[in-house]
């Protein structure tokens, strides 16, 4: 090579190193650019999911259809003030409080869970087992005090309830950082209604010496209940007649109006009659009237109007009602975790178990310093909340405002009203707890483990004690969850083919097995998925999932997408394409080797019909059925069949997958 060629290809060589190193340059700046707009954009949605995420309330607020939901919300908010005012008044008797303190729990803390909660229907504040649990705890630490010879620092009955509200909030607190929401997992519906049956017992037993207008001492701890009516036996003869005949038509007209008259009524104007609001003002006014105070009657009393003081709780008994609390803080959390996951699940959204933990915290923290109680949810008011139209949990906040002005203006009012009448409304408002206890007799045709789990604990909290009770039905629960299995095995089928060689008269063309056989295949739009062990309460969730992913296909999501595009008026054409889309199932990678070579190939299935082979299931409780009857609704509702292999007598009995695979034969292809 001459000197001049070599000089020219280190000029070219040069130039090309020159050329590179000036598009690196650029293309580094528009790198750090792009990086730093990514930064940027990443930093702006982690900001906005941890304030979702914190706030639930931004999530559904943006969405919200003022124009159509508001007027909703705001019916079902005056609804559920409305049936806030006796239940305040009444159940807060049982916490061993003033009644007007049960209007604070249906104002401050009930603000400040709407906030933070990721449940939009349920109706918080006052719930009878939580009173009487709060009232237990308060009446024992009066005790304590009313024995000691120092008396420097005595605490008032609201006192001592508000610093049981605020330790409360601290162990909901806590178990928030421990991201506790699990429990709600292993907290059965079959747990929850024997253990608040059995709980009514005790809160109907503490109106009756109100009922009967006598002086009774209550009793708890072991037998308790049993020593109750022994002092109601050996006192029944100081009966006041005048106290316990107005008890008497009390209940009478209450019952009268509830189960046969608001029925009738409510059929023409659709719209629900506060009739224990309705009991409650006409007995006022009749004891204005008449001077029923001067009669023997014992009335409320004092109710002062306006905002309670801002106060710290009794802080020095913190350590004293630690352990008691701990017990209120489980019921109320499971309790109001069962009744959000019913309205979750009937209405298709999604809660979060470790933000409700935060929610209850904060909410029983903060009404500790107004005079509240600790709070749950009461099923009574979630129902009339959602049936009324509520949509949100403005329904919640509208609730708050209307109580407020009754706050301010109208407690004097009530300050006449009987005790008798207001005991007269918690016996008639619990009847549907106490009727719980006919539950047995349908979980003993379907479970005889699962029956003897609620008969323990229901015997356990009436013989025994409210808080014994709850541990021992905690302790039978786990033992029937350890028995069920918690995480069954969940299979997808597939068949394969039986060569014609191989065949009899009477065997059948194909064997369906594990989809990890070899030669084992699916079936075009079908898929064959297999249950086994038990399918209980604790592994409901476990199951839908795994459903759920191996049919490829989430109806749930698919009909929130639906409803999303509904409300943007999307075309019907576009709707159905985005379901086309999306209940197909998950996208297969196949391998194929062609002239060209080795390659993938993609195969997308409409799925048409979903065979779950239920003959393996050991065991099946109401949460299992029901959840079976969830799924059948959801895919019906997207046009998606699904057949149940079952021995229940609850489903279509089929005789074998083969026989479903055969009637469907003319619906598939092998792949």
């Amino acid at each position: 090579m001459s000197v001049s060629t070599q000089a020219d290809h280190v000029k070219v060589q040069f130039s090309d190193i020159e050329s590179i190193n000036v598009y690196s340059e650029e293309d580094q700046a528009s790198t750090v650019s792009e990086k730093y707009n990514r930064f940027c954009l990443c930093c702006q949605r982690k900001l906005f999911i941890c304030l979702t995420t914190s706030f639930p309330f931004l999530t559904w607020i943006l969405d919200y259809e003022w124009k159509t939901h508001l007027l909703n919300d705001f019916v079902a908010g005056l609804m559920v003030a409305v049936m806030h005012i006796p239940h305040g008044l009444a159940y807060s008797t049982l916490g061993n409080v003033s009644p007007i303190h049960g209007i604070y729990m249906a104002i401050f803390p009930v603000f400040i869970y709407a906030i933070f909660s990721t449940s939009r229907h349920v109706s918080t504040g006052t719930f009878a087992v939580i009173c009487l649990m709060t009232g237990e705890v308060v009446n024992d630490n009066l005790k304590i005090q009313s024995n000691r010879t120092n008396t420097s620092t005595e605490y008032s009955a609201i006192e001592i309830g508000a610093m049981v509200s605020f330790t409360v909030g601290i162990w909901h607190l806590l178990l928030f950082c421990l991201r506790f929401g699990i429990v709600c997992s292993v907290l059965s519906g079959t747990f929850i209604s024997s253990f608040t049956c059995g709980a009514s017992i005790h809160v109907f037993t503490s109106q009756i010496k109100e009922l009967l207008g006598i002086v009774v001492s209550p009793h708890y701890g072991i037998f308790g209940l049993c020593y109750q009516y022994k002092d109601i036996y050996l006192n029944i003869h100081k009966i006041n007649l005048k106290t316990f005949g107005m008890s008497s038509v009390t209940i009478l007209f209450l019952s009268l109006l509830k189960y046969t008259i608001v029925p009738i009524v409510q059929k023409k104007i659709k719209v629900r009659i506060p009739f224990e609001l309705i009991t409650i003002l006409i007995a006022n006014v009749l004891s204005i009237t008449l001077h029923l105070q001067h009669h023997g009657i014992n009335i409320v009393g004092k109710i002062p109007s306006g905002f309670p003081a801002f106060t710290s709780p009794a802080f020095p008994l913190f350590l004293k009602i630690i352990y008691d609390s701990f017990f209120i803080t489980l019921v109320s959390y499971s309790v109001s975790m069962s009744m959000a996951t019913m309205f979750a699940t009937a209405l298709n959204y999604d809660i979060d178990g470790n933000q409700e933990l935060l929610a209850y915290g904060l909410a029983n923290v903060f009404g500790s310093f107004l005079q509240c109680l600790p709070i749950s949810s009461s099923l009574s008011r979630s129902i009339i909340q959602q049936i009324t139209g509520g949509k949100s949990q403005i329904a919640s906040l509208i609730s708050c405002t209307l109580l407020t002005i009754v706050l301010l203006w109208t407690g004097p009012f009530f300050e006449t009203l009987p005790r008798c009448v207001l005991a007269a409304v918690v016996i008639v408002s619990l009847m549907k707890m106490y009727m719980q206890v006919t539950d047995i007799l349908k979980i003993w045709k379907l479970s005889k483990l699962e029956a003897g789990v609620w008969l323990g604990t229901f015997l356990s909290v009436v013989i025994l004690d409210v808080k014994f009770g709850l541990i021992i039905g905690l302790i039978l629960t786990l033992i029937h969850v350890f028995i069920q299995n918690m995480k069954p095995d969940v299979k997808l089928l597939g068949i394969i083919e039986i060569p014609a060689r191989m065949r009899n008269d009477t065997s059948d063309e194909f064997a369906v097995v594990s989809i990890d056989e070899k030669y084992a295949t699916e079936i075009t739009g079908i898929k064959i998925i297999r249950l086994s062990e038990g399918l209980i309460f604790a592994t409901m969730e476990h199951i839908k999932n795994e459903i759920y992913t191996l049919s490829g296909v989430n109806p749930q999501e698919i009909l929130k997408t639906k409803r999303r595009m509904k409300r943007w008026k999307t075309p019907p054409e576009e709707v159905e394409e985005i379901e086309e889309t999306l209940t197909t199932t998950n996208f297969k990678l196949e391998s194929s080797i062609t002239s060209k070579g080795f390659g993938f190939v993609i195969k997308k299935d409409k799925l048409k019909n979903l065979i779950i082979d239920m003959k393996s299931i050991k065991h099946i409780d109401r949460n299992g059925l029901n959840l079976i009857k969830t799924l059948i609704k959801y895919y019906n509702e997207i046009n998606i069949a699904v057949y149940i292999i079952s021995n229940y007598k609850q489903f279509i009995y089929n005789e074998s997958v083969d026989e479903v695979i055969k009637n469907l034969k003319n619906q598939y292809k092998y792949r």
